[in-house]
């Protein structure tokens, strides 16, 4: 009982502080006062959808952007072509800008 207790008041210590324009009291949560509980849940969940829309498209953004820098579509391979005849010329800017040491 003494967990349900602190945990109560945990929760309606931490409602302010997530700017809940409502308020409600342990009691109420222990008594299962489903009057004053009912828009306290239903407020929770609808800023928790906010959230997860807000954060589900950085983490969508930032997923895509981790799979490309390690992988890539077959169209968007670079030109094979265009590398093949880049690397003579690579070489010879590597060996003449190497370090002088």
């Amino acid at each position: 009982i003494g967990q349900k207790i602190a945990l109560t008041e945990k929760i309606v210590a931490v409602l302010p502080k997530m700017n809940c324009p409502l308020m409600i009291e342990p009691h109420q949560i222990q008594g299962l006062d489903f009057i004053h509980i009912h828009p306290v849940v239903e407020w929770l969940v609808k800023k928790s959808l906010e959230n997860r829309e807000e954060h589900g498209d950085y983490l969508l953004q930032y997923a895509v952007h981790q799979f490309s820098k390690e992988y890539c579509f077959p169209h968007e391979k670079p030109n094979e072509n265009f590398i093949l005849r880049a690397l003579p010329n690579i070489s010879s800017v590597q060996s003449k800008y190497r370090p002088h040491r």
